[in-house]
């Protein structure tokens, strides 16, 4: 027998994951790569995605502008040292839209 709930779940750190998270805190697995995207006009776009750990699941995280300055902010701009660091994240309505936003632990306060 084979549990489908994980064929049911997002790849991706989303809203209704970190409203259902209990510690709503991920971990850096490694220090990610840009992906091209395309938006709803059919324009291509960079986005961010870094693999993280949350409540033990491996998800994607793309972080929005205010998460990643946030987190160069404490960590730096090279993503290879925000590895094994962890965030705490929560999910917020911006301009109509569910999103998660980061707030980097400070390094010693995990």
């Amino acid at each position: 027998m084979v549990d489908a709930t994980k064929a049911g779940e997002s790849d991706y750190i989303n809203a209704d994951l970190v409203k259902e998270s209990p510690t709503k805190r991920i971990v850096f697995i490694d220090a990610g790569k840009y992906v091209t995207k395309k938006d709803q006009e059919g324009n291509e776009y960079e986005k961010l995605e870094l693999s993280c750990q949350i409540d033990g699941k491996l998800k994607i995280y793309a972080p929005t502008k205010d998460s990643a300055k946030n987190l160069i902010q404490l960590w730096g701009e090279q993503t290879d040292k925000w590895v094994g660091n962890q965030a705490d994240v929560r999910a917020i309505k911006m301009m109509g839209k569910d999103t998660v936003l980061a707030t980097p632990v400070p390094l010693g306060e995990k």
